[in-house]
Formats: structure tokens, sequence, C-alpha cells
């Protein structure tokens, strides 16, 4: 290809541009749009190799966005049966073994793969797959050894986030304080409360996990409610743990009456929750405070 495009002189070799001159000295490339430059000092849009590849592969075709795995992986198959060396390909069976003798059942599927593909892609780029069956009735083996030429792997994900909690001791002389949790995305908030169990000693039952509008209690968080809702690695911000000096009803429902003056409440300094006993008339078994 290069040569159809390029012209000999005495003391130099040079090559066309689609739309540009070329040098006449020194080892040059040309660009399809612009003027070539020399040789490590430019680079070239490869707008030509992409519309040659869609017309035998129309899924390339236009300006969206495709795997690039994908691209690569038909452009190796396209250059190896292009030029492959081998035109008559005789049929050949793939042997197996039982994962007794995976060297030589190895290396005879190798040589037959071989008597059917012979070119420079694969010189450079194949190899083999160890596949292995187990029958689950009889526990039969059987092991087949597989060419590739591509190999995909799995990016790291990103499975924990950072959870920011804000801790109220049930001693008042005691200043809530801030907690920062690794925890799982799929995580809930009774896997919340065992966390700070294992951290702090309080029981996971002396605990109200609450949000928070300024001073006043906005809602209260139920132990299978999952923290996250998507899988985006965010920080959830400020989740409440009030300590209970008793074990909190779960979930934790005050009244109305209680529950909206918390909400909708004059905006005390600080927030506090109190457990008894006994329920209030009216009420379950726990109370706002302010």
């Amino acid at each position: 290809a290069a040569a159809a495009s390029s012209s000999s002189a005495s003391s130099s070799y040079t090559t066309s541009s689609y739309y540009g001159s070329s040098s006449s000295s020194g080892y040059s490339t040309g660009g399809y749009y612009g003027s070539s430059s020399s040789y490590g000092s430019g680079a070239t849009a490869p707008r030509e190799l992409k519309r040659v590849i869609a017309n035998f592969a129309p899924q390339f075709t236009g300006y969206s966005q495709h795997d690039a795995q994908e691209l690569l992986a038909f452009l190796l198959d396209g250059l190896h049966e292009d030029l492959n060396r081998i035109r008559k390909k005789p049929a050949v069976e793939i042997p197996s073994g039982d994962g007794t003798n995976d060297a030589e059942v190895a290396r005879l599927a190798w040589e037959r793969h071989c008597m059917r593909n012979d070119s420079f892609v694969q010189d450079l780029f194949s190899g083999q797959f160890r596949s292995e069956l187990v029958c689950p009735q009889t526990g039969r083996k059987s092991v087949t050894f597989d060419p590739y030429n591509c190999v995909s792997l799995q990016l790291p994900q990103v499975t924990d986030a950072k959870l920011e909690l804000v801790v109220h001791p049930a001693d008042h002389a005691r200043a809530p304080h801030k907690l920062s949790l690794m925890m799982p995305k799929a995580c809930t908030f009774a896997d919340v409360r065992k966390r700070v169990e294992e951290r702090l000693g309080i029981p996971a039952a002396n605990m109200v996990l609450a949000d928070m509008y300024g001073t006043r209690f906005y809602s209260f968080y139920k132990d299978h409610s999952r923290v996250w809702t998507t899988s985006s690695c965010r920080t959830y911000s400020e989740v409440h743990v009030f300590e209970t000096p008793l074990p909190a009803p779960s979930p934790f429902e005050p009244s109305l009456s209680s529950y909206s003056s918390n909400k909708y409440g004059s905006g005390s300094e600080s927030s506090s929750i109190f457990v008894t006993d006994a329920a209030p008339a009216g009420g379950p078994a726990a109370a706002g405070g302010e």
C-alpha cells in the first residue's frame, strides 16, 4: 500500500499524502489532510483505516462509541485470515484429555491448530486457553485447549464507599463525634449498626439511625433499607446514630405529634432521643425529645 502511493528518489524515501505534499529529503510520512512531517514528529489520524474496516464490518460505521476490544479482535481475525499461509485447510479433530496429561493434549491441540492456521498474527498473538468440564453425575473430566488471540480482563471494581456518621452518646456529658466507615455498596442500615457496634461497643439494639435537617429529625432509617440505592461511589453525608439507654423499637417510629415537633420544631441547639420502659399514652414505646 505504501509502495502504491510513494515515489522513489536517489537519496530519500518519501510517501505522498492524499491532500498534502511530502518532503523530498529524509524519511517522512504524509497525513491524510495535511502536509507531511518528519518521522517521529507528527501523528496520523487513522480515518482511512476506519473507513476500510467499516466496509467489511458495518457495525463500525459512523461516529458512535464502539468496544475497543471488539474492534481489535475483528482486526486481528481479518489480518490472520488474509495472511494465512495455509490455503487448503484440512479437517482435524480437537483432542481432549482427562486432566492427567495436559502437556500432551496441549501440544497435540496446538499442532492441529497450526495445520489450519499459519500467519504472523498467530505467531505474535496466539495462545491457548485450558477449558475443563466436569460431569456432576459421574465426576468425569473433559479438558480441552482452545486457541485465542485476545484476552479480556475485568477492570477492578470499587465495592466499598465511605459512610460518614455522627454518633450521639447517651451520656449528655459527652459531645457528639464523627465516625467514618468504609462499607460495601450493597450494605443495609442493619449492617451499619453491626459495624458501629464493633467499632464503639454500643449494642446494635441501643441505636437509632436518623436523617437530620439542621437540628430537626427528618426521617428514621429502617434496618432493611439499603444505604446506597445505586452503584455510584459517593459519600453518604452524615447519618446520625443516637445511642439509647434502653433497646429501641425496630423499626423506630415515634408518634405523629412527637415526629412532627422534631421535624418542624423550633430548632434547638441539640437533639436527643429518649426511650422509656412504658409507652406514652397514644404512642409507641419511644418518644422524640427536643
